[in-house]
This record gives C-alpha cells, sequence and structure tokens, in this order.
C-alpha cells in the first residue's frame, strides 16, 4: 500500500511539473507572438458611406527594419498576408473584394539557392468593398491580418484589425484616400503589348513586343504568379527595337498548361520601377525582341545567365552540399544525446563480430542504412508534394511556429520525467 502511494505521489508530482512546464512555454509563445514585427490596421478612402457605394479599404502594414512580408506568390518560402472575416462584420463575405497586389521586389535569401518576393518598410494591399443596399446604421468590418514575418528566421503573426464607417451620405477621407490611391497606382497595369513564351527548348524565352520597345538601359524581372520557373536563376536579357526577351529556367517540376501568367517589373535609370501584368502564350520569339544582349543589373540580383542559375544541379554543387552534410552528420553525432548511445551500438556490434554473428550484423548494417536513405527519400517527397499543391512548404518550418515548439518541448521534457 505504501509502495502504491509512493508511485502515486510520484506520478503527480511528474504530472504537475509538466503542467507548469506547459503552463511556462505557453506564456513564452504568447509572448513572442506579443511582441509583434509589423503593425497592422484597416483604412478606408470614406468617411462616411452610402448604401449600393463602392470604396477602397486597405490593410496598411508598417514593418520593423530588416524585416519582411510576402508577395502573393511568396517565391521559394513564405506565405502572403491574408485578412481573415470574423464575427461582428456587417457585410456578406462577397462584399469584401481581393487583395490589389503592389508590384513586389526580390528578396535574395541564399544567392543562387532561395529567392523570395515580397516587401519591407510599409505596404498597402488595397481592395474594393461594397456597401449592401439595405444597408443602414454602421458598417463593420472585424477581421485578423494572417501574416508570415521573416528576417534571418520567419515568424508567423496574427493582427485583430477593424474598421467602423457611419452609413448616409458618401465623405472621402482625402488623407487615407491619398495613401491608398498612391499604393493602387504601383500595382501592375495589363500589359499594353503582347507576350509569347517558347518553351520548345531550355531555357525557355520569354518574348514581350510593344510599339517603341523599352526603355534604353531598362532592366525586366519576371515575377511568376505560380513556380513554372526557377526563382533564384537570374534572367538574362536580350533587347531590340520592338522590345525584350528574357530567358527563362524552368523549375524541375515545372510546366506550362496554356499560358505563362506573372507580373514583370520594369527597373529603368532615373525612374521609378513599372509593372505589368501578362499572360503569355506559346508560340515562336517575337521578331526585334532579342537582337543584343542587355548588361543591366537589378537590385538583389546578379548578371549571371540562366543556366548558372540552375548550376545548384552541377556536379561540384552536389559534392559540396554531401561534404557539409557529413560534416553536419558528424557534429551531430557528438551530441550528448546520440554519443552515449553510438559507444552502445559499437560495443554491441563487438560482442556480435566476436560470437560469429558477423554475416547478421552486416545484413544489420546494409538494411539500417536503407530504411534510413528510403526515410528520407520519403519525406522529401512528401515536402515536395505539398510544395506543388500549396506553394509553401519546407523542411522545419514548423518549428518557426511558437505553439508547435512548446508541444515539442512539453514532450520531450515529458519522455525525460
Amino acid at each position: 500500500m505504501f509502495t502504491e502511494l509512493l508511485r502515486m505521489t510520484g506520478f503527480i508530482r511528474r504530472f504537475a511539473l509538466a503542467a507548469l512546464g506547459l503552463s511556462m512555454m505557453s506564456g513564452l509563445a504568447q509572448a513572442q507572438m506579443d511582441e509583434r514585427r509589423a503593425e497592422a490596421e484597416l483604412i478606408a478612402d470614406r468617411v462616411s458611406v452610402a448604401p449600393g457605394d463602392t470604396f477602397y479599404a486597405a490593410l496598411r502594414m508598417t514593418m520593423d527594419d530588416g524585416w519582411h512580408i510576402y508577395w502573393r506568390n511568396a517565391g521559394d518560402a513564405g506565405l502572403p498576408p491574408q485578412l481573415i472575416l470574423k464575427d461582428g462584420t456587417s457585410l456578406p463575405e462577397e462584399a469584401v473584394g481581393e487583395f490589389l497586389w503592389p508590384l513586389p521586389h526580390l528578396i535574395p535569401v541564399v544567392e543562387g539557392e532561395i529567392m523570395d518576393y515580397g516587401y519591407d518598410d510599409e505596404v498597402i494591399f488595397a481592395f474594393p468593398v461594397t456597401v449592401p443596399q439595405d444597408a443602414a446604421g454602421e458598417l463593420k468590418i472585424v477581421a485578423e491580418a494572417d501574416y508570415l514575418i521573416c528576417e534571418s528566421i520567419c515568424i508567423p503573426e496574427t493582427a485583430d484589425v477593424s474598421l467602423t464607417l457611419p452609413v448616409g451620405a458618401p465623405l472621402e477621407n482625402a488623407e487615407a484616400g491619398a495613401e491608398i490611391g498612391k499604393w493602387i497606382a504601383r500595382v501592375p497595369t495589363a500589359f499594353p503589348g503582347e507576350a509569347r513564351i517558347d518553351d520548345a527548348a531550355e531555357p525557355w524565352t520569354l518574348s514581350l513586343r510593344q510599339e517603341g520597345g523599352f526603355p534604353e538601359e531598362a532592366h525586366i524581372r519576371f515575377f511568376p504568379f505560380n513556380h513554372e520557373i526557377s526563382h533564384p536563376a537570374a534572367q538574362p536579357q536580350r533587347a531590340g527595337p520592338e522590345g525584350a526577351s528574357l530567358l527563362l529556367t524552368p523549375d524541375r517540376a515545372g510546366s506550362i498548361s496554356e499560358t505563362l501568367d506573372g507580373v514583370i517589373r520594369i527597373d529603368a535609370p532615373g525612374a521609378e520601377p513599372v509593372g505589368y501584368e501578362i499572360s503569355a502564350a506559346r508560340g515562336e520569339v517575337f521578331a526585334g525582341t532579342a537582337d543584343r544582349e542587355v548588361q543591366s543589373v537589378m537590385p538583389g540580383m546578379g548578371l549571371g545567365s540562366a543556366a548558372g542559375g540552375a548550376a545548384t544541379l552541377g556536379l561540384e554543387r552536389i559534392v559540396t552540399l554531401a561534404f557539409f552534410a557529413l560534416i553536419g552528420g558528424i557534429i551531430l553525432n557528438l551530441m550528448p544525446c546520440v554519443l552515449p548511445v553510438l559507444s552502445m551500438k559499437a560495443l554491441g556490434m563487438v560482442q556480435a563480430a566476436a560470437s560469429g554473428h558477423a554475416g547478421e550484423l552486416k545484413a544489420h548494417g546494409l538494411w539500417y542504412t536503407g530504411g534510413v536513405l528510403i526515410s528520407f527519400l520519403a519525406l522529401a517527397g512528401a515536402l515536395l508534394l505539398v510544395r506543388q499543391a500549396t506553394g509553401s512548404a519546407t523542411l522545419g518550418f514548423q518549428l518557426q511556429h511558437a505553439p508547435t515548439v512548446a508541444i515539442l518541448a512539453l514532450i520531450m521534457f515529458a519522455v525525460g520525467l
């Protein structure tokens, strides 16, 4: 009886310690989430609205120095921000339109390896709102801004935002309207020319034809809506009197269905960047768009070549990555949680060989090695499938989510009791 009581007391103590650990880690996770790296708020170009009116509201985001958020296609890693309507909103969901995405810029994460697209400092995502015909009293938008913000690490954050406007005679908000208008002007417009993509050979050629061509010394960069191309690869540019062409390196799993859709960003000396939305159908390169090479550099991107952008698949690069992976594995084996296990494993192998089971030992080693390789190949395949479907899965991404880290830490803590 006394022994059972001691066991029960020990269990209660371990349970209390686990609960205390969970409480502390939850508090730390909440504190981390409260220390936001961006400020988010809703603004509108109206002070008051009328029934049936359509106006622009906007999510304004101001990031801390060095931090950035993402475009609609984040690139190799990341997630675009979204506005999630919550209870208390006096509008039907279909009355709130989609974000108008301003022209993004390149965010090189690892040169030649990982390239993202997004914004830093400040950005405003405008969206149209239609007031119901039977609206009266006040119009309310209650929402949650959900976004991933990154520096050297990435942190998922949320912010509660709201907007309340009286319904009556429509009155403009001049200050907020001017600010929203400035960012709407940065949203890419329809390309005034024609676009074709020649994917008969690699690299692909994106041909852009417009009357008068493009400004002299202008650099053009293509930002795809999806993941058909390699994001970090350079896009060597050629030009002519009728326009310009870009060489695009296809993604390893990339293919074009009907058209290649996205945005081109044009950076010309002494001028603000200009963006156009394009939908390039398959076809031959337009004459007069690829007559000469253009040696220009977009900020954050070297000259390079399409082939050079795909150099990550070269033998030298693979050997380099494998070497550093080996070094990492050796360092991992020196960790206190691994090294004692290795000595026990080595002792068992010596004993098995001494007792005449060398063949069984060799078979065990081969099966073990094969199991490790197959497991990691399966994990890589699963990540690739999820990334192909969502465009956002990366290995270890879940460890940048504070609640997930807290739960895993609690499991490790409980195992160690």
